[in-house]
């Protein structure tokens, strides 16, 4: 029976309307919207993912999967005109670029010390200085993203905005690259090209890389170019992107331990040989007794001073103020780091290579560690969405949705987060993961050239 509905001309003009629509509803989000703005924040958002979702249930067939990687990435260039809204590290990113151009090691001093010693480095202003959201911390950032912060100050010295864009091309150029490897291996891995859309027209993923500028976007990029190339028997290609991502983020060393089981024991020592060769020489020229102090003393703040959004920890300190009567993050953020280390250890001798890919690995390695940590930014979830897209698992975008929540503890007065906000979250996350685990699993279909399943069909067992 005929259906006005699929026509080709009715077909293009819904995807346009959604296009129009969403585009105007990320530049009202950059330029219009503040992070204490709680109730825009949570319209625009619930309004771009719906949009998300509709586009991705619409589309049939390659051709409209293209056009809305179109929309994606015009969605990303909208952002370019102006700062990041819901973030502020790009003001210790252009702190730490400055100090590097004028020949000064960004890992060894506090900038609150450049600030007392009245050193006069160009770039390093009061101004500057009062927008720094840790200024009494060592900068954390890996030698790869410091190269950005110090290219973007070369290239713009004299204009934040200017330099902002700098980095914004890096990380655009980053998901380009990601959105293009995730079709590659969605080929390789024999599964149709939709589910590209999960990650390209996620918003968060749109509204924290390019928009707030987090370099989880150049760690993901990484990462899958050293599964595909190791997927084309490209090892020491796949171990150089390996090495690249560690020194974009640090947190990527949680997957080395899973290369060992799926090489053969030469092949992991060359593998792990030429990742410990990257991060090495990349490290080389900061290297000295201060630098290794102050990264270290950073690194430890993290897991004993800092506290958002966070799962078990959350449950953990409240026994805490009820038998001690004080915050135990000391203590605590120490014992779950150990913990999820030796969860990811355990997970890892107990996986089946055979019968589980690289990024569904990757997805339960990030996701234990996620489960342990005092602190899960929104950003730190989108990882786990791309790797999703080349699994049947769909509880990262359940996540992306509900992890926006965490921004409405953000006030004109400061910060009060709203733990039954979180506990949902959480408590929906944690559903939504059990019911894919335990009653959900992919049905095969047949796809022809052109034609396309959008997303895996489940089945109920009986």
């Amino acid at each position: 029976m005929y259906r006005p509905l699929e026509t080709p001309a009715l077909r293009q003009s819904i995807f346009w309307g959604i296009a129009g629509v969403s585009l105007g509803l990320y530049w009202l989000f950059y330029y219009t919207l503040e992070r204490q703005d709680t109730t825009n924040l949570l319209t625009l958002y619930l309004g771009l993912f719906t949009l998300y979702t509709l586009s991705y249930s619409l589309v049939k067939n390659a051709q409209e999967v293209r056009f809305f990687i179109a929309i994606a990435i015009a969605a990303r260039l909208l952002s370019f005109g102006g700062m990041p809204v819901l973030s502020d590290d790009i003001y210790r990113f252009l702190w730490d670029g400055y100090l590097l151009g004028a020949g000064e090691n960004p890992f060894v001093k506090l900038p609150s010390e450049y600030m007392a010693e009245g050193v006069a480095i160009p770039g390093l202003t009061q101004e500057l200085f009062s927008l720094l959201n840790s200024p009494e911390y060592h900068s954390v950032y890996p030698p790869f993203c410091q190269g950005i912060y110090w290219l973007a100050v070369k290239i713009s010295p004299s204009s934040w905005l200017g330099a902002t864009i700098v980095i914004r091309v890096f990380l655009l150029l980053a998901e380009i690259g990601s959105i293009y490897l995730i079709s590659k291996l969605l080929a390789k891995y024999k599964k149709p090209p939709g589910p590209v859309l999960l990650y390209a027209l996620n918003p968060l993923v749109i509204l924290e890389f390019t928009g707030n500028l987090h370099f989880e976007a150049l760690v993901i990029f990484f990462l899958l170019l050293a599964v595909y190339l190791l997927k084309t028997k490209r090892r020491v290609l796949s171990s150089v992107a390996f090495g690249l991502a560690v020194i974009t983020k640090l947190l990527p060393l949680m997957f080395l331990p899973l290369f060992f089981k799926r090489l053969k024991l030469d092949r992991a020592v060359l593998y792990y040989s030429i990742v410990g060769g990257v991060v090495g020489l990349s490290f080389l020229p900061f290297l000295s007794r201060d630098f290794i102090m102050g990264l270290g003393d950073s690194l430890g703040l993290y897991f004993s001073n800092f506290e958002f959004n966070a799962s078990i920890y959350y449950l953990v300190r409240e026994v805490g103020y009820s038998t001690v009567g004080y915050n135990i993050i000391q203590s605590a953020g120490t014992v779950l780091a150990v913990i999820s280390l030796s969860s990811i250890l355990a997970f890892v001798l107990l996986e089946k290579p055979r019968r589980s890919s690289l990024p569904k690995a990757f997805i339960w390695v990030l996701s234990i560690y996620l489960l342990f940590t005092t602190t899960v930014h929104p950003w730190y979830v989108l990882p786990l969405v791309a790797y999703c897209t080349l699994t049947r698992f769909r509880f990262p975008i359940v996540w992306s949705l509900l992890i926006i929540v965490s921004y409405t503890g953000y006030t004109d007065t400061g910060f009060q987060e709203n733990l039954w906000l979180v506990a949902l979250e959480y408590i929906i996350v944690a559903g939504f993961v059990f019911f894919e685990l335990s009653y959900a699993k992919p049905k095969r279909k047949k796809s022809t050239k052109d034609t396309l399943v959008v997303s895996d069909t489940v089945t109920l067992r009986s």
